[in-house]
Protein backbone atom coordinates (compact mmCIF):
# COMPACT_ATOMS: atom_id res chain seq x y z
CA UNK A 1 0.00 0.00 0.00
CA UNK A 2 1.41 3.39 -1.01
CA UNK A 3 1.99 5.70 1.97
CA UNK A 4 0.96 9.34 1.69
CA UNK A 5 3.73 11.84 2.24
CA UNK A 6 3.74 15.35 3.69
CA UNK A 7 5.19 18.06 1.43
CA UNK A 8 7.13 19.64 4.33
CA UNK A 9 10.78 18.58 4.31
CA UNK A 10 11.90 16.50 7.29
CA UNK A 11 8.33 15.83 8.48
CA UNK A 12 8.22 12.50 10.37
CA UNK A 13 4.56 12.60 11.38
CA UNK A 14 3.71 9.38 9.51
CA UNK A 15 6.39 7.43 11.40
CA UNK A 16 5.17 8.75 14.73
CA UNK A 17 1.47 8.50 13.90
CA UNK A 18 0.52 6.35 10.87
CA UNK A 19 -3.11 7.54 11.17
CA UNK A 20 -2.25 11.25 10.92
CA UNK A 21 -4.68 13.23 8.76
CA UNK A 22 -3.64 14.95 5.53
CA UNK A 23 -5.17 17.97 3.81
CA UNK A 24 -4.94 18.75 0.08
CA UNK A 25 -4.06 22.30 -0.93
CA UNK A 26 -7.28 24.17 -1.88
CA UNK A 27 -7.36 25.96 -5.24
CA UNK A 28 -8.70 29.18 -3.75
CA UNK A 29 -5.86 29.38 -1.21
CA UNK A 30 -3.09 27.54 -3.06
CA UNK A 31 -0.78 30.56 -3.29
CA UNK A 32 -0.62 30.99 0.50
CA UNK A 33 0.03 27.27 1.03
CA UNK A 34 2.70 27.20 -1.66
CA UNK A 35 4.45 30.23 -0.19
CA UNK A 36 4.40 28.89 3.39
CA UNK A 37 5.70 25.40 2.51
CA UNK A 38 8.28 26.73 0.02
CA UNK A 39 9.74 29.01 2.68
CA UNK A 40 9.77 26.19 5.22
CA UNK A 41 11.61 23.95 2.75
CA UNK A 42 13.77 26.87 1.51
CA UNK A 43 13.07 25.86 -2.08
CA UNK A 44 10.19 25.94 -4.55
CA UNK A 45 7.75 23.19 -3.65
CA UNK A 46 4.69 21.86 -5.46
CA UNK A 47 2.24 21.50 -2.59
CA UNK A 48 -0.06 18.48 -2.80
CA UNK A 49 -0.72 17.37 0.79
CA UNK A 50 0.21 18.73 4.22
CA UNK A 51 -0.33 16.76 7.43
CA UNK A 52 -2.42 18.04 10.35
CA UNK A 53 0.64 18.61 12.58
CA UNK A 54 1.52 21.78 10.63
CA UNK A 55 -1.76 23.53 11.52
CA UNK A 56 -2.73 25.30 14.69
CA UNK A 57 -5.29 23.57 16.95
CA UNK A 58 -7.83 26.32 16.26
CA UNK A 59 -7.56 25.59 12.51
CA UNK A 60 -8.69 21.98 12.99
CA UNK A 61 -12.39 21.01 12.99
CA UNK A 62 -12.91 17.86 15.09
CA UNK A 63 -16.51 18.35 16.22
CA UNK A 64 -19.86 18.31 14.43
CA UNK A 65 -21.90 21.45 13.90
CA UNK A 66 -24.65 20.61 16.39
CA UNK A 67 -26.27 22.46 19.32
CA UNK A 68 -24.30 22.53 22.56
CA UNK A 69 -26.87 20.48 24.45
CA UNK A 70 -26.37 17.45 22.17
CA UNK A 71 -22.65 17.86 21.44
CA UNK A 72 -21.62 15.47 24.21
CA UNK A 73 -23.95 12.76 22.95
CA UNK A 74 -22.75 13.04 19.34
CA UNK A 75 -19.04 13.03 20.17
CA UNK A 76 -16.08 14.07 18.04
CA UNK A 77 -15.69 13.56 14.31
CA UNK A 78 -13.82 10.47 13.15
CA UNK A 79 -12.37 12.34 10.16
CA UNK A 80 -11.19 15.83 11.09
CA UNK A 81 -11.64 18.85 8.85
CA UNK A 82 -9.91 22.14 8.20
CA UNK A 83 -11.39 25.62 8.56
CA UNK A 84 -11.71 27.71 5.42
CA UNK A 85 -8.74 30.01 4.87
CA UNK A 86 -6.37 28.05 7.12
CA UNK A 87 -2.69 27.99 6.13
CA UNK A 88 0.05 25.65 7.42
CA UNK A 89 2.08 27.64 9.95
CA UNK A 90 3.82 25.17 12.32
CA UNK A 91 7.18 23.99 10.99
CA UNK A 92 9.32 22.51 13.79
CA UNK A 93 11.85 21.14 11.30
CA UNK A 94 12.79 24.57 9.91
CA UNK A 95 16.39 25.66 10.54
CA UNK A 96 16.17 28.08 13.45
CA UNK A 97 19.54 29.66 12.59
CA UNK A 98 18.19 31.33 9.47
CA UNK A 99 18.34 35.10 9.81
CA UNK A 100 15.70 35.56 7.14
CA UNK A 101 12.03 36.05 7.81
CA UNK A 102 9.63 34.12 5.61
CA UNK A 103 6.92 36.13 3.87
CA UNK A 104 4.20 36.86 6.37
CA UNK A 105 1.29 34.47 5.75
CA UNK A 106 -1.03 36.66 7.81
CA UNK A 107 -0.57 39.48 5.30
CA UNK A 108 -1.86 37.34 2.47
CA UNK A 109 -5.39 37.69 1.24
CA UNK A 110 -6.54 34.09 1.24
CA UNK A 111 -9.63 34.73 -0.87
CA UNK A 112 -9.72 34.80 -4.70
CA UNK A 113 -8.11 38.25 -4.90
CA UNK A 114 -4.50 37.90 -3.88
CA UNK A 115 -2.71 40.93 -2.54
CA UNK A 116 1.02 41.56 -2.79
CA UNK A 117 2.60 40.23 0.39
CA UNK A 118 5.42 42.14 1.99
CA UNK A 119 8.64 40.21 2.27
CA UNK A 120 10.75 41.62 5.06
CA UNK A 121 14.17 40.27 5.81
CA UNK A 122 17.11 41.24 7.94
CA UNK A 123 20.62 41.96 6.72
CA UNK A 124 21.66 38.73 5.10
CA UNK A 125 23.03 39.37 1.64
CA UNK A 126 23.64 35.81 0.60
CA UNK A 127 23.19 35.53 -3.17
CA UNK A 128 21.46 32.16 -2.80
CA UNK A 129 18.82 33.59 -0.47
CA UNK A 130 18.29 36.64 -2.69
CA UNK A 131 17.65 34.37 -5.67
CA UNK A 132 15.24 32.35 -3.55
CA UNK A 133 13.21 35.44 -2.63
CA UNK A 134 13.18 36.59 -6.28
CA UNK A 135 11.94 33.18 -7.37
CA UNK A 136 9.17 33.33 -4.78
CA UNK A 137 8.06 36.74 -6.08
CA UNK A 138 8.14 35.54 -9.69
CA UNK A 139 6.08 32.54 -8.70
CA UNK A 140 3.51 34.80 -7.03
CA UNK A 141 3.20 37.11 -10.05
CA UNK A 142 2.73 34.12 -12.35
CA UNK A 143 0.08 32.58 -10.12
CA UNK A 144 -1.91 35.83 -9.95
CA UNK A 145 -2.59 35.43 -13.69
CA UNK A 146 -3.19 31.70 -13.46
CA UNK A 147 -3.77 29.53 -16.53
CA UNK A 148 -7.31 28.23 -16.13
CA UNK A 149 -9.30 25.11 -16.86
CA UNK A 150 -13.10 25.18 -16.76
CA UNK A 151 -13.13 24.11 -13.11
CA UNK A 152 -10.72 26.91 -12.22
CA UNK A 153 -12.82 29.36 -14.20
CA UNK A 154 -15.86 28.51 -12.06
CA UNK A 155 -13.88 29.79 -9.07
CA UNK A 156 -12.16 32.81 -10.62
CA UNK A 157 -14.56 34.07 -13.34
CA UNK A 158 -15.62 37.00 -11.13
CA UNK A 159 -12.05 38.31 -11.39
CA UNK A 160 -12.32 38.82 -15.17
CA UNK A 161 -12.32 42.55 -15.98
CA UNK A 162 -15.39 43.22 -18.16
CA UNK A 163 -16.05 46.25 -20.40
CA UNK A 164 -18.89 48.62 -19.56
CA UNK A 165 -22.31 47.05 -20.11
CA UNK A 166 -21.06 43.46 -19.84
CA UNK A 167 -22.01 40.97 -17.13
CA UNK A 168 -21.48 37.29 -16.33
CA UNK A 169 -23.65 34.30 -15.50
CA UNK A 170 -22.63 30.97 -13.96
CA UNK A 171 -24.38 27.61 -13.92
CA UNK A 172 -23.15 24.06 -13.34
CA UNK A 173 -22.68 23.45 -17.06
CA UNK A 174 -21.48 26.79 -18.43
CA UNK A 175 -20.12 30.25 -17.72
CA UNK A 176 -21.43 33.08 -19.90
CA UNK A 177 -19.99 36.56 -20.41
CA UNK A 178 -22.58 38.64 -22.27
CA UNK A 179 -23.65 42.15 -23.25
CA UNK A 180 -27.43 42.80 -23.14
CA UNK A 181 -29.18 45.39 -25.31
CA UNK A 182 -32.60 46.93 -24.67
CA UNK A 183 -34.88 47.81 -27.59
CA UNK A 184 -38.52 48.87 -27.06
CA UNK A 185 -38.34 47.65 -23.43
CA UNK A 186 -37.24 44.21 -24.66
CA UNK A 187 -33.86 42.76 -23.77
CA UNK A 188 -31.74 41.03 -26.39
CA UNK A 189 -28.31 39.47 -25.91
CA UNK A 190 -26.13 41.35 -28.37
CA UNK A 191 -22.78 39.59 -27.78
CA UNK A 192 -21.81 36.63 -25.64
CA UNK A 193 -18.97 34.18 -25.01
CA UNK A 194 -19.98 30.81 -23.54
CA UNK A 195 -17.53 28.48 -21.77
CA UNK A 196 -19.07 25.01 -21.46
CA UNK A 197 -18.11 22.21 -19.08
CA UNK A 198 -17.35 20.08 -22.16
CA UNK A 199 -14.41 22.49 -22.80
CA UNK A 200 -16.29 23.94 -25.80
CA UNK A 201 -16.09 27.72 -26.27
CA UNK A 202 -18.84 29.42 -28.31
CA UNK A 203 -19.26 33.02 -29.48
CA UNK A 204 -22.69 34.40 -30.42
CA UNK A 205 -23.80 37.68 -32.01
CA UNK A 206 -27.57 37.84 -31.52
CA UNK A 207 -28.76 34.44 -32.83
CA UNK A 208 -25.71 33.90 -35.06
CA UNK A 209 -22.80 31.61 -34.17
CA UNK A 210 -19.39 33.17 -34.82
CA UNK A 211 -16.18 31.19 -35.31
CA UNK A 212 -13.80 31.80 -32.41
CA UNK A 213 -10.94 32.33 -34.88
CA UNK A 214 -12.63 35.57 -36.00
CA UNK A 215 -12.12 36.94 -32.49
CA UNK A 216 -8.70 35.50 -31.67
CA UNK A 217 -6.67 32.33 -32.23
CA UNK A 218 -5.93 32.26 -28.47
CA UNK A 219 -9.58 31.81 -27.47
CA UNK A 220 -9.11 28.23 -26.29
CA UNK A 221 -8.15 26.26 -23.20
CA UNK A 222 -6.02 26.89 -21.22
CA UNK A 223 -6.54 30.65 -20.98
CA UNK A 224 -5.39 33.25 -18.48
CA UNK A 225 -7.60 35.82 -16.78
CA UNK A 226 -5.67 38.66 -18.44
CA UNK A 227 -6.06 37.14 -21.92
CA UNK A 228 -9.77 36.51 -21.35
CA UNK A 229 -10.32 40.12 -20.26
CA UNK A 230 -8.53 41.36 -23.39
CA UNK A 231 -10.51 39.03 -25.70
CA UNK A 232 -13.83 40.22 -24.28
CA UNK A 233 -12.70 43.81 -24.82
CA UNK A 234 -11.82 42.97 -28.45
CA UNK A 235 -15.29 41.46 -28.99
CA UNK A 236 -16.89 44.51 -27.37
CA UNK A 237 -15.12 46.81 -29.86
CA UNK A 238 -16.16 44.72 -32.88
CA UNK A 239 -18.91 46.34 -34.96
CA UNK A 240 -22.02 44.43 -36.07
CA UNK A 241 -23.25 44.71 -39.68
CA UNK A 242 -26.50 46.67 -39.86
CA UNK A 243 -27.99 44.18 -42.34
CA UNK A 244 -29.88 44.77 -45.57
CA UNK A 245 -33.21 46.48 -46.32
CA UNK A 246 -36.28 46.35 -44.08
CA UNK A 247 -39.09 44.13 -45.29
CA UNK A 248 -41.67 46.86 -44.60
CA UNK A 249 -39.95 49.15 -47.13
CA UNK A 250 -40.03 46.59 -49.96
CA UNK A 251 -43.26 44.57 -49.72
CA UNK A 252 -43.55 41.73 -52.19
CA UNK A 253 -39.83 41.63 -53.02
CA UNK A 254 -37.90 38.46 -52.17
CA UNK A 255 -34.48 37.00 -52.99
CA UNK A 256 -33.06 33.50 -52.52
CA UNK A 257 -29.61 34.65 -51.32
CA UNK A 258 -30.99 36.48 -48.26
CA UNK A 259 -32.80 35.49 -45.07
CA UNK A 260 -35.45 37.46 -43.21
CA UNK A 261 -34.69 38.09 -39.51
CA UNK A 262 -37.74 38.22 -37.23
CA UNK A 263 -39.88 39.26 -40.24
CA UNK A 264 -38.20 42.67 -40.17
CA UNK A 265 -34.72 42.78 -41.70
CA UNK A 266 -33.18 41.08 -44.71
CA UNK A 267 -29.58 39.87 -44.34
CA UNK A 268 -27.38 38.38 -47.06
CA UNK A 269 -26.36 34.75 -46.49
CA UNK A 270 -22.69 35.74 -46.99
CA UNK A 271 -22.84 38.49 -44.35
CA UNK A 272 -19.84 38.12 -41.96
CA UNK A 273 -21.85 39.75 -39.09
CA UNK A 274 -18.71 41.38 -37.61
CA UNK A 275 -17.27 44.16 -39.79
CA UNK A 276 -14.69 46.93 -39.75
CA UNK A 277 -15.43 49.89 -37.48
CA UNK A 278 -15.24 52.35 -40.41
CA UNK A 279 -18.26 50.86 -42.24
CA UNK A 280 -21.91 50.39 -41.27
CA UNK A 281 -22.83 47.45 -43.50
CA UNK A 282 -20.94 44.68 -45.28
CA UNK A 283 -20.65 44.71 -49.08
CA UNK A 284 -23.10 41.79 -49.43
CA UNK A 285 -25.88 43.58 -47.50
CA UNK A 286 -25.19 46.82 -49.39
CA UNK A 287 -25.75 44.90 -52.63
CA UNK A 288 -29.10 43.69 -51.28
CA UNK A 289 -30.28 47.26 -50.75
CA UNK A 290 -29.53 48.14 -54.40
CA UNK A 291 -31.13 44.93 -55.66
CA UNK A 292 -34.31 45.45 -53.64
CA UNK A 293 -34.52 49.02 -54.93
CA UNK A 294 -34.46 47.90 -58.57
CA UNK A 295 -36.90 45.05 -57.97
CA UNK A 296 -39.31 47.38 -56.21
CA UNK A 297 -39.33 49.78 -59.18
CA UNK A 298 -40.21 46.93 -61.54
CA UNK A 299 -43.09 45.84 -59.32
CA UNK A 300 -44.42 49.39 -59.00
CA UNK A 301 -44.04 50.25 -62.72
CA UNK A 302 -47.09 52.32 -63.68
CA UNK A 303 -49.43 51.19 -66.49
CA UNK A 304 -51.45 54.43 -66.54
CA UNK A 305 -51.65 56.09 -69.95
CA UNK A 306 -51.98 59.85 -69.81
CA UNK A 307 -52.68 62.44 -72.50
CA UNK A 308 -48.98 62.73 -73.30
CA UNK A 309 -47.37 59.41 -74.18
CA UNK A 310 -43.77 58.74 -73.37
CA UNK A 311 -41.86 56.25 -75.56
CA UNK A 312 -42.35 53.58 -72.91
CA UNK A 313 -46.10 54.19 -72.64
CA UNK A 314 -46.38 54.40 -76.41
CA UNK A 315 -44.88 50.92 -76.78
CA UNK A 316 -47.32 49.66 -74.16
CA UNK A 317 -50.26 51.03 -76.19
CA UNK A 318 -48.98 49.42 -79.41
CA UNK A 319 -48.59 46.08 -77.71
CA UNK A 320 -52.13 46.32 -76.34
CA UNK A 321 -53.53 47.17 -79.80
CA UNK A 322 -51.73 44.24 -81.43
CA UNK A 323 -52.98 41.98 -78.71
CA UNK A 324 -56.55 43.21 -79.20
CA UNK A 325 -56.35 42.67 -82.96
CA UNK A 326 -55.15 39.10 -82.54
CA UNK A 327 -57.87 38.40 -80.01
CA UNK A 328 -60.59 39.83 -82.30
CA UNK A 329 -59.41 37.68 -85.23
CA UNK A 330 -59.41 34.60 -83.03
CA UNK A 331 -62.92 35.34 -81.77
CA UNK A 332 -64.22 35.83 -85.34
CA UNK A 333 -62.80 32.45 -86.43
CA UNK A 334 -64.32 30.72 -83.45
CA UNK A 335 -67.77 32.27 -84.13
CA UNK A 336 -67.62 31.19 -87.81
CA UNK A 337 -66.71 27.62 -86.89
CA UNK A 338 -69.49 27.58 -84.30
CA UNK A 339 -72.09 28.60 -86.91
CA UNK A 340 -70.91 25.84 -89.28
CA UNK A 341 -71.20 23.24 -86.54
CA UNK A 342 -74.68 24.44 -85.61
CA UNK A 343 -75.79 24.20 -89.28
CA UNK A 344 -74.41 20.67 -89.60
CA UNK A 345 -76.21 19.64 -86.43
CA UNK A 346 -79.53 21.05 -87.70
CA UNK A 347 -79.22 19.16 -90.99
CA UNK A 348 -78.37 15.94 -89.20
CA UNK A 349 -81.42 16.21 -86.96
CA UNK A 350 -83.70 16.78 -89.97
CA UNK A 351 -82.27 13.72 -91.74
CA UNK A 352 -82.88 11.54 -88.71
CA UNK A 353 -86.50 12.70 -88.44
CA UNK A 354 -87.19 11.87 -92.10
CA UNK A 355 -85.74 8.37 -91.72
CA UNK A 356 -87.96 7.63 -88.73
CA UNK A 357 -91.11 8.74 -90.58
CA UNK A 358 -90.31 6.56 -93.62
CA UNK A 359 -89.83 3.50 -91.41
CA UNK A 360 -93.27 4.03 -89.80
CA UNK A 361 -95.00 4.07 -93.22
Amino acid sequence: MKTRKCCVKGCTSVKRNPKVSFFSAPKANYLAWNLAVSNANREKTVVKRVCAEHFRPEDIINTYSVPDDVANEVGNRIKIGLKKGSVPSIFSSVDKKSNEFVPSVNNLNTDHNYANCSVSHQVNKSKTRKLFIENIRENMSENIVEILTFNDLTVHFKRVILPEGWTSHFSNDEIVFYKPKFNDDKMKIEKQIVFKSTLEICVYIYQFTIQTEKISSTLKYPISLTSLSQLIKVLDLKKICGGGPRSIDFPGVRVKTATLENNQLWRHQKCPILIDIKTKKCSACNFLIKYFGKSSKQVKQSTHIGCTLTPTKCSIVKNLKRSNTRLKTTITKINFELKELQEKQRKYQMTEQNKSQIQKI
